[in-house]
Formats: structure tokens, C-alpha cells, sequence
């Protein structure tokens, strides 16, 4: 009926997590991109700060879906796997971003 088929409780648990954790990776890669392109606006500071304390909210809430996954028996290990990689994905963009700026401040002290 509507081309609708039905999806246990475990796949759309899959997409709860997939999905934020992408889209918290996208818009973390995203603010640094809009921090230099956009003028020197503390209105915009605030608007681009606040998309990242939701992105990051975002990410605590994939992780969260993740653990809440892992207790179901019945889902294979390769979604389990998945949804671990879509999970991680908004830390490790993190990360890199941080180990850039930290780089780059460094080099920027010493010269």
C-alpha cells in the first residue's frame, strides 16, 4: 500500500544513527569553511558557534542511538559496524579539525 514496506525496529534505529552523525560531520567540516568565507560579524560568530554546539549535539545524540543499537541480539555485525562508523564520524572530523588548528596556531607562534 503506497509503496510503503515495513522496516523493523533495528533499521530505522540504523537511520537514527546514520543520519545525525553524518550530518553533525558535514556541519562540522562546513563552520570552518563559513568562518572564512563570511565578514568579521559577531552576529555571525554567534550564528556559526551555535550551528556547532548543535552539531555536536547531534553527534552525542548518534552516539547515544548507537549504544541503544548495540543491545539488540538480532542485528548483524556488519550494520552494528555501520552505525559505528556513522557514529564516529563527527569525532573524527573533530579531531583532524582540532589537530589542523592546533598545527597551524603552532606554526603561527614560531614565525
Amino acid at each position: 500500500m503506497f509503496g510503503f514496506t515495513y522496516e523493523g525496529p533495528q533499521a530505522i534505529l540504523y537511520r537514527c544513527v546514520w543520519i545525525p552523525g553524518l550530518a553533525s560531520g558535514a556541519l562540522l567540516a562546513a563552520l570552518p569553511i563559513a568562518d572564512r568565507l563570511t565578514p568579521n560579524d559577531p552576529n555571525i560568530g554567534v550564528l556559526l558557534r551555535s550551528i556547532g554546539i548543535f552539531a555536536l549535539g547531534l553527534s552525542t545524540l548518534a552516539t547515544i542511538l548507537f549504544v541503544a543499537l548495540l543491545f539488540f541480539r538480532d542485528v548483524p555485525r556488519s550494520v552494528k559496524l555501520r552505525a559505528f562508523a556513522a557514529a564516529i564520524f563527527p569525532y573524527i572530523v573533530g579531531a583532524i579539525l582540532w589537530l589542523v588548528a592546533t598545527t597551524a596556531a603552532h606554526r603561527i607562534g614560531h614565525t
